[in-house]
């Protein structure tokens, strides 16, 4: 650790190490979580210092299709994946970038023992050739990429929990906002709300952030996804004035930092 403190020159670290793949989960640990969280830590100065730096962490497609018998692996790269996404999170604002690539089998001695006989997989080329891209994209670019002889799929970590790409809408316009004491309040989109005018607010969302047309956006926000930070959500807001001919308090700026919250605001002002 203190050696890469020193070397104050680090613009990019790969992060590709793993024990055997029916290893302890001790091993697996050390060397894919804590290592991980030892580099990450003694680069983040420098990285800061410049306001520039990448972690590719080499995840796996495992931590999705949780195949038998490979729990132990799995819970490392869900550790190593969370850090990952924990960091980019926290310091994208500042130009540091850490992303994840998640291959599927790759042909190679790693997974041999393990996968079957006529699996699918990657050429260990494509891999580095998929490694490279995400690196040389923009920071805007979702940090999450898995990877399968099928294609990509770019989103957020592990893409948990499960979203669905249309927003259903409570129509209760005529139930009062917040429910009488006692009671459990239920929060109203009015009638003007709907799938038509979340889908909208989805794709102006993803065109200012540079995200991918078909990203659901539903249940993120402020902080949760790449390139979505405070000055960036009061861009949003000022584009979807322009696009929808609303205008928002300071107010509503301050209490919408969610997707879900700002449909809720949006319908109730096109509803008025």
């Amino acid at each position: 650790m203190a050696a890469i403190e020193k070397a104050s020159n680090f613009a990019l670290v790969v992060h590709n190490a793993c024990p055997p793949l029916d290893a302890a989960l001790d091993k697996l640990l050390a060397v894919q979580f804590q290592a991980l969280e030892t580099i990450t830590g003694a680069t983040l100065p420098g990285y800061l210092r410049r306001q520039a730096g990448t972690v590719l962490f080499i995840g796996s497609t495992a931590v999705s299709s949780f195949p038998d018998g490979w729990e132990n692996y799995v819970a490392a790269k869900n550790a190593s994946g969370g850090l990952i996404n924990g960091l980019q999170n926290r310091y994208s604002t500042w130009g540091l970038r850490y992303l994840t690539l998640a291959p599927s089998y790759v042909a190679g001695s790693f997974s041999k023992a393990h996968r079957p006989e006529d699996a699918a997989t990657l050429l260990p080329e494509e891999v580095a050739e998929a490694a490279l891209e995400l690196i040389d994209k923009s920071e805007l670019q979702p940090n999450y990429i898995e990877l399968s002889p099928l294609g990509k799929r770019a989103g957020a970590f592990g893409f948990q929990p499960p979203r669905s790409t249309a927003y259903t809408p409570v129509v209760t316009a005529a139930q009062p906002a917040s429910a009488p004491a006692g009671g459990t309040a239920t929060a109203n989109v009015p009638a003007a709300g709907g799938e038509a005018l979340a889908a909208q607010i989805n794709q102006i969302a993803c065109n200012l952030l540079g995200l991918a047309p078909t990203t659901s956006l539903a249940g993120m926000g402020v902080g949760t996804i790449s390139g979505w930070d405070s000055l960036r959500h009061i861009q949003l807001m000022l584009e979807l004035e322009r696009e929808l001919s609303i205008s928002f308090s300071t107010e509503e700026v301050s209490r919408t930092p969610l997707f879900d919250s700002l449909i809720l605001v949006c319908a109730e002002k096109l509803a008025r």
